[in-house]
Parts: structure tokens; sequence; C-alpha cells
């Protein structure tokens, strides 16, 4: 009995967290300075938790199309961010048949522990035509690891942490509980952005942050 209870006091506890992130995203107006952010923070993010605008980015490393985004939009939509107008968030959603794409997810989470999450989430990215395919696709990770100068031994261990898969497991969820389907999928003050055009995302983003 104390058994079944404790798992369902667990179950309660990831819905309770899953409904943060879900009314975190829609909330309307943006939380104001001061307020904690509801749910578990994201593995990757830029600019103040209390901006007054934030942008969730869904992506998964082995989609051309969020590669497209984030190499024409990525720089720009930071920039801003780094102004302190804005928050910008990366949640990970790794596609059904994007095998590696997990696994590639771990090792942005495992870089942004460094302090290289950006670093290693537009190399990843950039290179993903190289290791979608072909021998295991860890031995490419530890390698981006080391050209961004990160402890391999940590890196590696962190990769294979069910910690991180449970980080990605909750992205993984969020997303489904929004109704996606696809990437990339963009939130701005909750609301979701059509992605047309990397240049069309710079530009409404430039606008709400005026």
């Amino acid at each position: 009995m104390t058994a079944r209870i404790a798992v369902l006091l667990g179950a309660v506890g990831i819905a309770g967290a899953l409904a943060g992130l879900v009314a975190r995203l829609f909330a309307d107006p943006p939380a104001p300075a001061g307020a904690p952010p509801a749910g578990p923070p994201p593995t990757l993010a830029m600019g103040p938790v209390h901006a007054g605008h934030l942008v969730v980015v869904f992506s998964d490393y082995e989609c051309s199309a969020c590669a497209l985004l984030e190499r024409e939009s990525g720089p720009a939509v930071r920039a801003i961010a780094a102004s302190g107008r804005l928050r910008v968030e990366v949640r990970h959603f790794p596609l059904r048949g994007h095998r590696r794409a997990a696994r590639a997810a771990a090792a942005a989470v495992c870089a942004a522990r460094q302090g290289a999450g950006w670093e290693m989430h537009g190399a990843l990215l950039a290179s993903a035509p190289r290791w979608r395919f072909g021998p295991p696709s860890l031995p490419w990770f530890l390698a981006l690891a080391d050209s961004l100068g990160l402890d391999a031994q940590a890196f590696a261990a962190c990769v294979a942490d069910d910690a991180v898969a449970g980080l990605l497991a909750a992205d993984l969820a969020l997303g489904r509980a929004l109704g996606l389907i696809g990437v990339p999928a963009v939130f701005i003050d909750g609301a979701p952005v059509p992605v047309r055009s990397p240049g069309a995302l710079v530009r409404r983003v430039q606008r709400v942050t005026r």
C-alpha cells in the first residue's frame, strides 16, 4: 500500500510540474518582475527570467528546418535576449524516427552544464548530416565537446545520466501536451507563431520587443 501511494504521489508531482510549464507558456500577461518561474527550468536559455517577453523554441537536432531556423534567426534573437528585453528558451522535442536526436539533445544539455550550451546547440545542428547516419554518434559528440574545451570525462558521464534523460522527457511531455506534431515550433508570450521563414521570426520578435 505504501509503495502504491508513493507511486501515485510521484505521478501527481510530475503532472503538477508539467501543468506549471504549460501555464507558463500560455500566461497572459507575462509574469511580473519578482514572480518565480513555474515548473522546472529549461536546459538552454538566454535573457532575464522575468524579461517582458518570452520566446520558446521546440527543436530536434536531426531536423534540417531547425538547423535553418537556428542559422538564420538564432543569433539575432539571442542578441535581443542579451539586451535584457527578451528571454529565449530551447526545449527539446526529438521526433520519432530520428534515432540519434535524443542523445544529441543530451549532449546539448551536458555542454550547457559546462557553460557551452549555445555553442554545442549550433554545432550539433550544423553538423547533423555528418552524425545522423553511419558509425555511432557518441564519438562525434565527444569530439565536439573536446573542440569546445569541455571536460570529456564529465561530459560522457553526463550524457549517460538518467537525470538528463528525465529532463529531456519533461520537454517531450510538454511538447505533446501542447499538441506538437513537428518542429521547429515557436511560441512568443505563450502564443504559437507560424515559422514561415527565419527572417519573419526575427522581424516579429523585433516588433514585439520595441
